[in-house]
């Protein structure tokens, strides 16, 4: 799986994925997102939330490489 928005779309898809019954793979270098403004103004850099959101999803919900691994 590659795309934009490594914290929602990325992650909205191989949930779900999981829930159907598929294994996910994801290209993590295929992928992005953007910095994140908090609630109480600062701001989470997009670096450190794809990274985060990555580590989530390797942890039970997809597998997760670089895309030179996966092709």
């Amino acid at each position: 799986m590659i795309g934009f928005m490594t914290h929602m779309c990325v992650s909205s898809t191989a949930r779900a994925a999981l829930d159907l019954g598929y294994q996910t793979v994801i290209a993590a270098d295929a992928c992005a997102t953007r910095d994140l403004p908090t609630p109480n103004g600062g701001v989470i850099d997009a670096a450190g939330l794809h990274d985060a959101e990555l580590a989530a999803l390797s942890d039970r919900f997809a597998g997760v490489f670089k895309a030179s691994e996966i092709v």
